[in-house]
């Protein structure tokens, strides 16, 4: 596949790749990373988080795929780790269907250089059309300040877990207790 011009062409390859491996699995490839010397998979089951067991046999599958795809080795120069993971609690956003998918939640973004303006904010996903994606940058005000941004400016973007603070719970000989 020496027509692949950089990494992100590849990342994109690949996922397309191993969407045949994992789908029939009940599976969604999230992302793909080509890192120096090491390739991260994320994959989701939309029905629910993955345990260690079947984690492990969804890279075995991922391992088999990328053995035949002679490319990844010439690459990598035939080296490289293989990381396969599922998501955590913050997403990482790449397409309209993640972005739609967390319509509503908070989102850190970070923008290409050739971005004017502030390249880091976060913020409130508000919707997501035709490639842009509206964000509230503050939802508690009566008159949104909202920023569009269209999907090929993105650099990175994930969702933003906010833990609730103000509960203690306290360990006791009875059991644990909220406080």
């Amino acid at each position: 596949m020496s027509d692949l011009k950089n990494k992100d062409e590849l990342a994109e390859y690949l996922a397309l790749a191993l969407t045949r491996v994992v789908d029939p699995l009940g599976l969604e490839v999230l992302d793909v990373a080509c890192l120096p010397g090491v390739l991260q998979i994320t994959v989701e089951d939309p029905s629910g988080p993955i345990d260690s067991t079947r984690l492990s046999s969804i890279s075995s599958a991922i391992s088999v795929e990328l053995d035949n795809l002679t490319f990844v080795d010439d690459v990598y120069s035939g080296r490289y780790a293989l990381e396969v993971s599922s998501p955590g609690l913050e997403r990482i956003l790449k397409t309209t269907e993640h972005f739609s998918k967390f319509i509503g939640a908070k989102a850190s973004f970070k923008l290409k250089s050739t971005t004017v303006g502030d390249r880091r904010f976060f913020g409130w996903i508000l919707s997501c059309e035709n490639d842009v994606i509206r964000v509230a940058l503050d939802p508690a005000a009566d008159s949104r300040e909202i920023r569009e941004i269209r999907l090929d400016e993105i650099e990175k973007s994930r969702t933003i877990y906010e833990w609730i603070t103000g509960e203690k719970k306290v360990n006791n000989s009875k059991g644990v207790k909220q406080k």
